[in-house]
């Protein structure tokens, strides 16, 4: 299902790209409606390329999503909605949140806690309005946000552990350099609250080993370890953690064992700048255009895309984003009555 998605992704992204952007308000809502059930909204990098290229207004943009957004949550209460009506307005909720990351002012930073903040709101609709929240606000407001994250009631592990994984980690990598040292300071001391919790663990000590150089061979890292070594170990814990403990105490004590590196390091992406400089004026950093043209152009189903974009007509392409838009939601419907099944 992933990959139908990340093929799907760039099928709409260079089908909006040929068909080219008039500017309005209509125009904006239309084509972000159209981005509902279509692609995965943990990603940023296909609405980077998508606002790179029709350098929308950012006001404009954060108009329009919020629309986009509110519609979604009407579709998400219609009575007697359909199985692809629900789908298109969850992601819908999600995706819009994710490009208002990029969009958004001081206002929305309520409205985005208003909903990580709420125990009943759906998971997703969480993760993404914490991640919009930690996305868009600066460096001096990382603290407060992310020591949300301390208050277990408000915040079950389950959504926690995908927070820090998949949230405060994309937030650090697209982050300018004060944000980022900001962003590893207050994970450092919200961490300090998960010592009940060996499986925690795991994703804790690799995220602080992706963020600071030192910490694999520190003394906060042995008594890091030690706060969770605080309970034995039971049968499946032996099994499954204990070497992974074992080699972190290695590694902050021993000087000849080798340091295994984070496996967040292979996600480690250039600092985002602006809006305004990395979309509207193509400025920002040169390594961020490289990693755009890179994720654009990587593979045989973008260069494959790349070639039917230069030969098809704008009808053509009009016609054939109704029919992926269909085939899509079909698509949806019976991946989600088999999901009923099971």
């Amino acid at each position: 299902m992933k990959k139908l998605l990340f093929i799907i992704s760039f099928v709409a992204i260079t089908l909006s790209r040929a068909i080219g952007y008039e500017g309005d308000f209509d125009d904006v809502v239309s084509r972000l409606s159209a981005m509902r059930g279509m692609i995965d909204a943990s990603f940023i990098e296909d609405r980077i390329i998508w606002l790179s290229d029709n350098k929308i207004d950012r006001n404009l943009l954060r108009m329009a999503a919020w629309k986009v957004f509110n519609d979604s949550t009407q579709l998400r209460q219609k009575v007697n909605a359909t199985d692809s009506e629900l789908y298109c307005g969850e992601t819908g909720q999600s995706i819009m949140l994710n490009i208002l990351a990029s969009c958004a002012v001081p206002s929305d930073w309520t409205i985005f806690e208003s909903m990580y903040l709420n125990h009943s709101e759906d998971k997703n609709v969480r993760f993404n309005a914490f991640f919009a929240h930690l996305f868009s606000t600066n460096a001096d407001n990382v603290e407060s946000v992310i020591m949300r994250l301390s208050n277990h009631e408000v915040f079950p592990i389950s959504l926690r552990q995908y927070l820090y994984s998949s949230g405060i980690c994309l937030v650090y990598q697209w982050s300018v350099p004060d944000k980022r040292k900001a962003i590893a300071a207050a994970f450092k001391n919200v961490i300090k609250y998960e010592g009940d919790d060996k499986w925690m663990f795991l994703i804790c000590d690799d995220m602080l080993k992706f963020l600071y150089e030192d910490y694999a061979r520190s003394e906060y890292r042995r008594d890091f370890i030690g706060q969770f070594l605080k309970t034995p170990f039971n049968e499946n814990e032996s099994k499954r953690l204990k070497p992974y403990f074992e080699q972190a105490i290695a590694e902050c004590t021993n000087p000849k064992v080798k340091v295994k590196p984070s496996l967040e390091k292979d996600y480690l992406y250039p600092p985002y700048i602006s809006y305004e400089e990395t979309i509207l004026a193509g400025k920002g950093i040169p390594e961020i255009k490289k990693m755009v043209d890179e994720f654009r152009n990587g593979g045989d189903v973008l260069q494959e895309t790349e070639k039917t974009k230069q030969t098809l007509s704008a009808w053509t392409i009009s016609t054939t984003t109704a029919f992926v838009i269909v085939v899509v939601v079909g698509v949806i419907a019976v991946w989600r009555k088999i999901r009923k099944r099971e």
